[in-house]
């Protein structure tokens, strides 16, 4: 009985604060499609919940439920959204500059709203000319080839929890990118579409990603540390290569396939590499994923302190005393 009591409580006081949620959202779009002031604190969530048939009583900081009066905290609702704005370009502070509709109309940003596959013009009459952080809308299930290429003037990226697929080039040199959140549910990262993204410092892959495409995070200068989660099955062909700063690596158990200077640096570069968490249960490394000459002793005794093949599954190749390359090796009998 205690049980069926608890469970009852739960769904009511979800019901009214997804309400909740959901009236504050359109005030956010209200507000926005208006191009006026959308931030939330807790005196204006209180002027939005009054009067609602679902509140009790609105409080400073929380509201009481009209349902077996619960209270809620107005922080909890603060999580509607990304930032809490709805889509479109916004300015650094967070002020609106166009809505997702204007930016539509006057930079050939096109949405094919039968596939939710999102294209656009990178022309110097198209997205090329977009500067601020950019909300793309919930619609768009596809960022189609190109559809940002070169847009160096965005600062930030805000991605939909609907996108699946990010295809080949499509914020490739977006050189002001400092950090992009991938949302879970994308499977594919396209071939370079990250490219020459050289001030982006974090990027967070989700697990639902099965496979990043040659080139995808090439030249991405300023990363420091890549985590892949576990579900990604295959690493292209320098998928982040030229990646100099890059100091941390983290390779799970689901990845099958890491292609050829996957993480190549080049000769002249200085490479930071000091940490490679890897796997056991590789099935296949195809070409040699560091391919450089790295001198570090201290990357040496963290990778691995001999030339033979250890349990850690890399094999050294040592030239006139130097690290020439790292490739990685499976062995089946030993279950290593």
């Amino acid at each position: 009985m205690q049980k069926a009591t608890d469970a009852k409580q739960i769904s009511e006081r979800a019901e009214a604060k997804e309400q909740a949620q959901i009236d504050i959202m359109a005030w956010i779009t209200d507000k926005t499609a208006n191009h006026q002031d959308a931030s939330l604190d807790d005196s204006k969530v209180k002027d939005i919940l009054t009067g609602k048939s679902y509140v009790k009583e609105a409080k400073a900081s929380s509201f009481i439920t009209a349902k077996g009066e619960y209270e809620i905290p107005y922080s909890e609702l603060y999580e509607i959204s990304k930032n809490n704005l709805a889509p479109g370009l916004y300015d650094e502070n967070g002020s609106l500059i166009k809505t997702w509709q204007e930016l539509k109309d006057e930079h050939n940003i096109i949405v094919y709203t039968e596939f939710g596959e999102l294209s656009g013009n990178p022309g110097d009459n198209g997205t090329r000319t977009l500067e601020g952080i950019l909300v793309i809308d919930s619609e768009v299930t596809c960022i189609k080839e190109d559809t940002f290429l070169h847009v160096s003037g965005l600062k930030g990226i805000i991605l939909p929890d609907s996108l699946t697929e990010i295809e080949a080039n499509a914020f490739r040199y977006c050189s002001g990118l400092e950090e992009i959140d991938i949302p879970n549910g994308v499977k594919t990262i396209g071939e370079s579409a990250f490219e020459g993204c050289t001030n982006l410092t974090q990027i967070n892959i989700p697990s639902s990603v099965k496979n990043i495409e040659e080139f995808a995070f090439l030249n991405c200068e300023s990363i420091t540390e890549i985590d892949i989660p576990n579900g990604v099955e295959t690493i292209g062909n320098r998928v982040f290569a030229g990646c100099v700063n890059l100091n941390k690596i983290n390779i799970p158990e689901s990845v099958l396939n890491i292609s050829e200077s996957a993480f190549y640096i080049r000769s002249n570069d200085d490479s930071g590499i000091t940490t490679i968490n890897i796997a056991k249960n590789f099935e296949e490394i195809a070409g040699e994923p560091w391919a450089t000459p790295v001198s570090s002793e201290n990357f040496i005794e963290e990778v691995y302190s001999s030339n033979e093949i250890g349990n850690r599954g890399i094999i050294v190749n040592w030239m006139d005393g130097q690290v020439q390359y790292f490739k990685f090796y499976y062995n089946a009998d030993s279950g290593k």
